[in-house]
């Protein structure tokens, strides 16, 4: 089988190549696309890696191809030599074409997989390689259920289906319909966004489908709306549960017949968009208390989506803070390394009410503060910082007098060292103070004079 790689005569450092036979199994991959195909792929059918071959699609117990687009019709009989395919899976240009050879008598597909140079992907907001499996445009995951999620992506955005992504505040919900846009079709045109919840009920009509002049008082001029803005793009509608019936009926007639009209006007109006929504709320249950029409729910509920709270993949914390510490410092032009084990591991054990959103904003908010090579706990916001129980007073400070307006920071003090068994160095670490900070604090509180430095 060496004689096969030179069939595609490239430079391959930084792409990829494999071969498949009729029987679509793997038989050669070169160290690249074992990289990027995360194992070593020789022996499995290329079916099995469907962010990159999604060729077999699964509804249920029925199975059927797409033969139109991607390599799997190039293994069709009669197999013709040379014939070719060409697209786009996430940042990787995949170019299949047919071979077959006399010696050693063999027919199958060579697979080029070549990564999107640098620039395109940025203009297409793809801000790493795919080569790293966990990470999807901006949409980062090692957990399962994340992997689960971004193959879903990736096979939603090659239909024109109606998607609704359900997900808690900050999980990154229009994060995900950008990836289904960046990697449709439709890419090239505008992905246009609509916080639904944002705008008064009486201006929604309006500002989605526009008004001629005279509509209303105040339309002192023809205005063109968000639908005709996304023409032939995609138009993301979030909290879709905040929209009311009475445009909830104009929203499904735009779904089933991609017709509008806007507002005061008679004319109908033709609309080529993408319509995905998203919620933070059950919209079954939204629909059963009667606040979305039953109609309109089964219409946007076609494809459902749900991003996972942080808490639920804590597995991705390490992940996300390092692409938030490399993030933040192209933004804050500093060079910070990493973050020690005690912080992250209180990241960790974090609940992340706010969600990704919130630890996002807990790393900016060390990187204000931080002016080492690492983050430690003490630049992390105060309030995650692990809330000590009271403790009695240590035997060697009891006899302290402390004054009344000391008497919050003495108790922070004592349970510090109480935590930490009386070592100074990691008490003064968890409040946030220098070592020489907290040997200071200690000698004004108990009035000993100069005193002595501590240890180092």
């Amino acid at each position: 089988m060496d004689q096969l790689v030179n069939i595609h005569p490239q430079h391959l450092s930084s792409q990829g190549m494999l071969i498949t036979d009729q029987a679509q199994r793997i038989v050669f991959a070169d160290r690249k696309a074992a990289e990027i195909l995360g194992k070593d792929p020789v022996g499995h059918l290329c079916t099995d890696y469907p962010t990159f071959f999604p060729c077999r699609i699964v509804q249920g117990k029925e199975e059927f191809w797409n033969n139109s687009e991607f390599p799997c019709r190039l293994h069709q009989e009669p197999l013709v030599a040379n014939e070719a395919v060409a697209y786009r899976a996430g940042a990787f240009e995949i170019e299949s074409r047919a071979i077959q050879l006399c010696e050693p008598n063999f027919s199958g597909v060579v697979h080029i997989l070549t990564p999107i140079e640098t620039e395109s992907l940025h203009k297409s907001q793809c801000s790493r390689s795919m080569a790293d499996s966990h990470y999807l445009l901006k949409i980062i995951g090692v957990h399962p259920v994340m992997q689960h999620l971004l193959e879903l992506v990736r096979l939603v955005a090659g239909s024109n289906v109606t998607a609704h992504i359900y997900g808690e505040n900050g999980t990154g919900k229009e994060l995900v319909a950008e990836a289904i846009h960046e990697l449709s079709s439709r890419r090239e045109k505008a992905m246009v966004r609509l916080n639904c919840s944002t705008i008064p009920h009486t201006l929604l009509e309006s500002t989605l489908f526009g008004h001629i002049k005279g509509a209303f008082t105040g339309a002192q001029k023809d205005q063109s709306g968000f639908v005709e803005a996304a023409e032939g793009g995609t138009l993301f509608l979030d909290e879709i549960g905040d929209i009311p019936p009475d445009i909830q009926v104009k929203l499904l007639r735009l779904l089933q017949s991609h017709e509008y009209s806007r507002v005061g006007d008679t004319h109908t109006r033709k609309a080529d968009v993408r319509i995905i929504t998203a919620t933070n709320r059950d919209l079954k249950q939204l629909m059963l208390d009667k606040r979305i029409r039953e109609d309109f729910y089964y219409r946007v509920h076609v494809f459902p989506l749900t991003v996972p709270p942080l808490r639920e993949r804590r597995s991705d914390i390490p992940t996300l803070v390092q692409h938030f510490i490399t993030t933040f410092n192209q933004r804050y032009k500093k060079h910070v390394t990493g973050i020690n084990k005690s912080a992250l591991t209180l990241l960790m054990n974090q609940s992340w009410p706010g969600n990704v959103r919130e630890l996002e904003n807990a790393l900016e908010h060390a990187f204000v503060l931080v002016s080492s090579k690492e983050i430690n706990l003490e630049h992390l916001p105060e309030y995650l910082r692990p809330a000590l129980e009271p403790v009695p007073l240590p035997t060697d400070t009891a006899r302290l007098e402390i004054s009344d307006s000391s008497s919050n920071e003495q108790e922070r003090i004592f349970r510090a060292l109480r935590a930490t068994d009386g070592k100074k160095a990691e008490a003064a670490k968890l409040l946030g103070y220098s070592r020489i900070t907290l040997w200071k604090k200690l000698r004004d509180l108990s009035g000993a004079g100069a005193g002595s430095a501590p240890a180092t």
